[in-house]
Formats: structure tokens, sequence, C-alpha cells
């Protein structure tokens, strides 16, 4: 994300932010528990902030099969 012409800051894709809340989640879960609720929460909103992007370049995996 560039902030202005000096400050530029590099942020994980949410796929890669969980990839990396998990390994540090497994490594020490006894004093990581803020990494397992960042996961969900990461979880629970992805299509609130990638819908657009499931949507245009995954939709043939939204097939629901008739019931």
């Amino acid at each position: 994300i560039k902030l202005d012409d000096v400050l530029t800051v590099h942020v994980p894709p949410l796929h890669g932010m969980v990839v990396l809340k998990i390994v540090s989640w497994s490594d020490r879960p006894e004093v990581r528990s803020k990494d397992f609720e960042d996961i969900y929460r990461i979880v629970k909103h992805y299509y609130e902030v990638e819908g657009d992007a499931v949507f245009d370049e995954h939709f043939d995996l939204l097939d629901l099969e008739p019931f």
C-alpha cells in the first residue's frame, strides 16, 4: 500500500495472513490465542472483503447442486 511518495507499507494478502497466523498459533497455542481469533475473523469476513474477486475469478466453484 503506497501511502505517499515516500512511505510504502507491504501487507500480505488475506490468505497469506491466515497462513502466517496458523504457523504462529501452532508454534505456541497456549500464548497465541489472539492468532486463532484473528483467523476466525478473517474467515468470517472474507467474502465481505474479497467477495468481488471470489465471484469474478472463481464463480465455477460456487455452483450449487440441485437437490
